[in-house]
């Protein structure tokens, strides 16, 4: 066990570590749903999954994240118990949302939060434990929507330790949250879930984020509208460790994909995205422009390691840095409907036979596709009129190639003529043979 997952030396003895995902570790209830029994200390945000290897996470144990230094913590609408002292002395916290399933709090699971300034306690919260909010003495707000009472103390006792766990010193309690201030208290809360099983929530300029799965089908595809709406997001572990998915299709209108959002799909087979990397993500020095990205840097069983190297445009001369993806090694084929494919981006999938590109291709960049050692086949569409140096790097068992652009290729051209797409080939075809 990790001195850093282990969070309250009170807790140590009992903690069983059965899995550890971006920090995170979980345990198993007696029903066989999860619950989150500890995470790495030097976390600075922690949003917790509805769901981990198709089970739903349902508890946050003892002590699990007591004293960590997390600032910011995003619950999902699956938990229905916080235990106790679960985040004591999280100090670095300055909210606290309570999600609506939740039914108790234990005790002193939040004592001495004492930088919390907001606190929302949900609808369905039917026990609070003694002093669960000692300590937490900046709280100058609480909405507590269940139907605990809750009275004012008196002018001569100004706190009352049990008045909800210890917030009776708050300045201002209300039973309802007004309506200008749900997205900015929720942020994009668990609302809707299609047929599919794909569960979607409302971001703030009204459309559609698809934030988790539910469902059990081997091909999935993500609508491009949801009850009207465009879909214009993939959230962070959005179908992490769907291990029923072999196809998955996404929709081309997308702006984001969030980091590590394919993150253990292991039997993965055929990928249909808009982008290559997070699309609206332009921090190109985390890396988000390799197509990586959205499997994450976790490394899990069935993931294949992919290092990738991106430059640092961010300083002068930096030269690449270099990141570990992990990408499932039964991804075969992708398609990219994207009009660029961005430099180094699918750099040494070494297991990947197919990679289609939409008509709308005009440049694919340098490396694109270096140590691509399985890549057998590929079709150059009409469009595309540019292939920088060094882009095939590598593809030595890229014997087949549809030419249909107006590029000329050149059977055993080196790295400087087109990209040595044709470098390794054997058959360069103009028109289907």
């Amino acid at each position: 066990m990790d001195a850093d997952i282990i969070n309250n030396k009170k807790c140590e003895g009992y903690i069983e570590r059965i899995n550890d995902f971006y920090g995170i570790v979980y345990g198993e209830n007696p029903d066989g749903t999860l619950k989150v029994i500890g995470a790495n200390s030097k976390l600075s945000e922690i949003s917790i999954p509805p769901y981990m290897y198709d089970k739903k996470v349902t508890v946050i144990d003892d002590c699990a994240l007591a004293g960590n230094t997390i600032n910011r913590l995003r619950l999902p609408d699956t938990i229905v118990k916080i235990g106790e002292y679960a985040f004591q002395n999280c100090k670095g916290l300055c909210e606290i949302v309570i999600p609506n399933s939740v039914e108790s709090i234990g005790a002193k699971a939040f004592e001495g939060c004492s930088n919390v300034m907001r606190v929302i306690i949900g609808r369905g919260v039917k026990e609070i434990g003694e002093r669960a909010f000692d300590g937490c003495y900046s709280v100058k707000c609480v909405y507590n929507l269940s139907k605990i009472s809750y009275t004012k103390p008196s002018p001569q006792k100004d706190y009352d330790e049990n008045a909800l766990g210890g917030l009776g010193g708050a300045r201002y309690v209300f039973n309802e949250i007004p309506s200008y201030l749900l997205n900015s208290i929720y942020g994009t809360p668990y609302r809707h879930t299609d047929s599919q099983g794909i569960m979607y929530a409302t971001l703030p300029n009204g459309t559609y984020a698809v934030v988790g799965y539910v469902g059990f089908d081997s091909i999935v595809s993500v609508p491009q509208t949801y009850l009207g709406v465009q879909v214009t997001q993939i959230k962070e572990l959005a179908f992490a460790f769907k291990t029923s998915i072999t196809t998955l299709k996404l929709p081309r209108k997308l702006h984001k994909i969030g980091k590590g959002a394919l993150v253990g799909c292991t039997s993965l087979e055929e990928l249909e995205i808009p982008f290559v990397g997070g699309g609206g993500l332009k921090d190109i020095w985390r890396g988000s422009e390799a197509f990586g990205y959205i499997f994450g840097e976790a490394p899990y069983k069935g993931g294949e390691l992919t290092p990738q190297s991106i430059k640092n445009y961010d300083l002068l001369d930096a030269g690449p840095t270099i990141y570990k993806f992990y990408i499932p090694s039964s991804l075969r084929k992708v398609k990219v409907n994207s009009d660029h494919i961005p430099a180094n981006a699918f750099g040494n999938c070494a297991n990947l036979e197919r990679v289609l590109f939409s008509d709308e291709l005009k440049t694919i960049g340098h490396y694109a596709f270096r140590g691509c050692t399985s890549l057998s086949q590929i079709t150059l569409p009409k469009n595309l009129v540019r292939i920088v140096e060094c882009a095939f790097f590598g593809c030595e068992n890229l014997k087949t190639i549809y030419n249909y652009s107006n590029l000329k290729l050149t059977k055993g051209g080196n790295c400087l003529d087109n990209g040595g797409v044709a470098e390794y080939a054997e058959n360069v075809y103009t028109e289907l043979p």
